[in-house]
């Protein structure tokens, strides 16, 4: 399975430091959301992480940095793929080499959108560790059904990540009901031992 995690919005300490070391897993991408943050700060964010990793990160703003930095690609967030900026964002950035997903919240709107994305974020599948009272809403069987669906609309099929609760206790969920990958967030940022959190997961997988 792909394992995605996403940055924490408030950085945490020693937090770039940790992130290479978890891409030193070759299954393992990181997508840098920083809401508040303007382009310096991905920049630095980018700068403080060996060139030869970036390969394996994903963008969720400034995504002017793609030009000069060798990312993997670009995440859009449900308001930017509903929104004005969607078409030209896609036109610019839809070329060779550069990934672009995006985030959903239920199964219709991965089936009905009109854009071939390369990975589609689903969540929450399990009850929010990060998010208090963010609940599971998603049907983990519908997945190979949805991925059926979406063979037969699209050029190639987008991985279909589940997001939301993911931990070591239930991401086998996951892949026994056909989900390419998971994306972490609480149960890695929330730990008081990040990597050993990280690694628990994987080995929960092999």
């Amino acid at each position: 399975m792909r394992i995605s995690i996403l940055t924490p919005e408030l950085t945490v300490t020693n937090e770039t430091t940790l992130v290479q070391q978890m891409l030193e897993h070759e299954n393992v991408v990181l997508h840098i959301r920083k809401p508040q943050g303007a382009t310096g700060e991905y920049q630095q964010y980018l700068d403080s992480i060996a060139p030869q990793l970036h390969h394996r990160i994903v963008l969720h703003g400034a995504f002017e940095l793609t030009a000069d930095y060798n990312v993997k690609g670009i995440h859009l967030n449900s308001y930017i793929r509903t929104g004005k900026e969607f078409d030209t964002i896609t036109q610019t950035y839809a070329k060779p080499g550069l990934t672009i997903s995006s985030s959903f919240h239920n199964w219709q709107e991965i089936t009905e959108t009109r854009f071939s994305f390369d990975a589609a974020f689903i969540s929450p599948v399990f009850d929010s560790i990060s998010k208090k009272g963010y609940k599971a809403a998603i049907k983990l069987e519908e997945c190979r059904n949805v991925q059926l669906q979406l063979q037969e609309k699209h050029p190639h099929r987008p991985h279909i990540l589940g997001l939301g609760g993911v931990d070591r206790h239930n991401i086998q969920q996951l892949h026994q009901n056909g989900f390419d990958g998971a994306v972490l967030l609480g149960s890695i940022w929330k730990s008081k031992e990040p990597l050993k959190a990280l690694q628990a997961l994987l080995n929960g997988l092999t």
